[in-house]
């Protein structure tokens, strides 16, 4: 039995006077100590009384804990009497000290780690009514609340990558994605520039894009993740974003950029998550209240770096409807903890069918299948979002859907398997006179719906052989047919479509670039293939292959 007649000489000697639930109550406080497993009761003693891991646990500690320490005395009554809270209230704070191993001793004899002493913050009295989380006010929170922001969102995600599939998004030299190329992307989607930037996030975090010479590209495990249950692909978006190292929903930030990592971010977000966790059923939080809540309940990491990512968190948890007008929803709450939420059996059922109207529009009587959602998104656009929603077909929508890959009779025959009622006539005209558009503007544009990657890499390598052949016959030219001329400048972005197109369409074009002496030159050529900034293309002027460098080119005209 231990021996409780004598003083304990040290925090060591304190540890082995405690009982089994003691020591279990300090590890579970403290999980850093048993990683690796120490030895013996000198390990554990050396290890809790090491600077980081004390740094660890104050973190987690009120300002009503710190306090303690910073008016600690070695009688227990003195000790309360400097605290100025209910003597309960701060008695129970310092036998959570004590639990902690930051203060052991008897009661008449306690005593402060020497180490935590240079450790502890100049901190004020604590506040006599302690910050709240949640704002008082409580609203009616229906059982399915939260379930149109889950399928609005999984909807964007998808949006978001099957775009990404059909044009990769370059990347920079930091690995992530320019903000000018980040609020294209958000345009076509539909959304805002800071639920793109969290959703390529997302996204990069589940693997669903990955970054692949020097461009984002869509994976294997999107098509994967479109299989699954809704229910499932929720939990595999928010198990992705409560780990991320940076702040998704920051419109002024380049996501997927490493050096916007911070050690800070997912560890407030998760404090946020525990915090709102504390809330009750239906209660409504506000930014002020959990930053007001966190400073009080973890004052060692206040500041106003943590303030943007509780911001930022509560935004992004409304966006990936985690919570809904300011209140943890049902399924949020039961995510948080890690257990089952009824999610699956709450969705609705989706619906196979759509149904065609002679205005140009196809409403969904309800959610579609992902396959189906995606192949309509192909060749209509979005007019209207929810559980029923409504898109709407032009003749540049059905041009989008031909030049990737589906025919105007794909498109007719697609419509009418899946429609539950007639295809009305003015859509098959409308699918002629795109057909009939895009055969004439492109007449060698032949694409095949679903082919495999690795096709169109032979198919380039094929190309790239027969042009270097071509040169090599011609034998090589030291006088470049170059011009000097005066364009106007394109986008970025648009520089690389108008290239990807002519590469999909073995068309010849011409370029305005800038060349070594800071002149822009007419150059005519035929672009192969591009990657890692550059674009590989047949030049005329010097009948050779050449590699020119994508960000120096102003503008793609035709040839």
């Amino acid at each position: 039995m231990p021996d409780t007649h004598t003083r304990p000489k040290s925090l060591a000697d304190d540890l082995r006077r405690r009982t089994d639930e003691e020591l279990a109550a300090l590890l579970r406080r403290r999980p850093d100590l048993i990683t690796p497993a120490p030895s013996d009761m000198t390990a554990l003693t050396t290890r809790a009384t090491a600077g980081p891991s004390i740094a660890r646990c104050l973190d987690t500690l009120d300002a009503l804990a710190l306090y303690c320490l910073t008016v600690a005395h070695p009688d227990r009554d003195s000790w309360l009497a400097r605290i100025p809270v209910d003597p309960s209230t701060a008695g129970a704070a310092i036998d959570d000290l004590r639990t902690l191993g930051l203060v052991w001793g008897d009661p008449d004899a306690l005593r402060v780690v020497t180490a935590v002493a240079g450790m502890v913050p100049d901190i004020t009295p604590p506040p006599s009514v302690v910050p709240t989380v949640g704002t008082g006010r409580v609203h009616e929170l229906s059982p399915d609340a939260g379930i149109a922001e889950i399928l609005m969102l999984l909807d964007h995600v998808a949006m978001l990558v099957d775009e990404i599939s059909f044009t990769p998004m370059p990347a920079l030299r930091s690995d992530g994605i320019s903000a000018r190329d980040v609020s294209a992307l958000a345009d076509t989607v539909g959304i805002s520039v800071g639920e793109a930037s969290l959703l390529l996030e997302c996204a990069a975090a589940a693997h669903l894009i990955a970054l692949d010479t020097r461009e984002w590209m869509a994976t294997d495990r999107f098509t994967a993740w479109c299989a699954l249950p809704p229910a499932e692909q929720w939990r595999l978006i928010v198990d992705t974003w409560v780990s991320l190292p940076r702040v998704g929903f920051a419109a002024d930030r380049r996501p997927l950029d490493p050096a916007t990592d911070s050690a800070l971010t997912s560890g407030a977000r998760r404090m946020v998550l525990g915090l709102l966790n504390e809330t009750e059923v239906g209660e409504s939080v506000s930014a002020d209240s959990i930053i007001a809540a966190a400073a009080y309940r973890f004052p060692r990491r206040s500041g106003p770096a943590r303030d943007e990512v509780i911001r930022a968190t509560l935004t992004e948890a409304e966006c990936l409807g985690v919570m809904v007008r300011g209140v943890l929803t049902h399924f949020g709450r039961s995510w948080i903890e890690h257990r089952e939420s009824g999610l699956a059996e709450a969705m609705p059922d989706v619906v196979d069918r759509v149904i065609p109207q002679a205005d140009m529009t196809i409403t969904c009587p309800g959610p579609l299948p992902m396959s189906i959602r995606l192949t309509l998104g192909r060749f209509a656009d979005v007019e209207s979002r929810g559980h029923a929603s409504v898109f709407r077909m032009s003749a540049s929508s059905v041009r989008r859907g031909i030049g990737r890959g589906m025919q105007a009779d794909d498109i007719r025959h697609w419509l009418a398997a899946h429609s539950a009622t007639p295809v009305p006539s003015a859509m098959a005209y409308l699918f002629d006179d795109a057909q009939r558009t895009n055969v004439e503007s492109v007449p060698q544009q032949v694409r095949t719906w679903d082919e495999p990657p690795i096709t169109v890499t032979r198919r380039n390598q094929e190309r790239m052989i027969t042009a270097v052949i071509a040169g090599l016959r011609r034998g090589t030219r030291t006088e470049s047919a170059d011009v000097v001329v005066d364009v106007e400048p394109m986008s970025t972005g648009a520089v690389v479509t108008a290239l990807r197109n002519a590469i999909e369409a073995h068309a010849p074009i011409r370029i305005g670039y800038a060349d070594a002496s800071g002149e822009t030159v007419m150059i005519h050529m035929e672009p192969i293939r591009m990657g890692g900034g550059s674009v590989t293309a047949f030049d005329f002027g010097i009948e050779q292959v050449r590699n020119l460098t994508i960000s120096r080119i102003a503008a793609v005209l035709p040839a």
